[in-house]
């Protein structure tokens, strides 16, 4: 579990394999996991979509509802409440761990990223854009 700076660890009780950490590098844990419980934000949805991992939104604000909503339409998990209780997040954990039709989804996804160059073709046409005083081509 990571945690922003705005929240104190200490006020938490993680289980016995639970570690809490301030920051840790997507690609160090992602292929180890089954899941992805997220704020959905625009940066840790297109992680674990690259990585094919399913995940559960609770989105807080800004562009995360509008991310969870794209994250559901395709399959690749589903939305909780910000507010929803302990039950119903672990309900809504157990339904996509339990169900391969997520995981599937989030494959094909990761699939089409790795077609498509993982970003390298959007990387070459903004250097590109660069090297030419910002002018396209």
């Amino acid at each position: 579990m990571t945690l922003g700076p705005h929240l104190d660890p200490e006020a938490l009780t993680p289980r016995h394999n639970t570690v809490v950490s301030g920051y840790v590098r997507h690609a160090a844990v992602f292929p180890h996991a089954s899941l992805f419980v997220t704020h959905a934000g625009f940066s840790g949805v297109g992680a674990a979509l690259s990585f094919g991992l399913p995940m559960v939104c609770v989105p807080l604000g800004r562009e995360q509802p509008d991310n969870a909503a794209h994250v559901e339409a395709v399959g690749a998990g589903r939305t909780a409440a910000p507010d929803a209780t302990v039950e119903e997040l672990r309900s809504t954990v157990a339904d996509v761990l339990g169900n391969e039709a997520h995981r599937a989804a989030a494959a094909s996804i990761a699939s089409a990223i790795r077609l498509l160059g993982e970003g390298a073709r959007a990387v070459d046409e903004l250097e590109q854009l660069r090297g030419s005083g910002g002018h396209a081509g």
